[in-house]
């Protein structure tokens, strides 16, 4: 059975379409490369630093998508 997606990623995903913007365009404004974006936004690499740093860069609230994170894990 596969691992839901982390929130933080679909509220990434869901800002980055709202605005009209791709990875790429996430990655050169924050100056990382397109694959590390392309990596964390995949799941297959962490970094909680670039997580905050991605999503402060796109107005989103790490303390809300974390407590929402942990209701859906049953831990609040």
């Amino acid at each position: 059975m596969r691992k839901p997606m982390p929130l933080w990623i679909a509220e990434v995903r869901k800002q980055l379409a709202i605005a009209g913007k791709t990875q790429k365009d996430l990655a050169e404004e924050i100056g990382l490369s397109y694959q590390y974006v392309r990596s964390l936004l995949s799941g297959s690499q962490q970094s909680e630093s670039v997580q905050r740093k991605i999503c402060d860069h796109l107005g989103i609230s790490i303390k809300q998508i974390n407590t929402e994170e942990m209701k859906r894990e049953g831990r609040i």
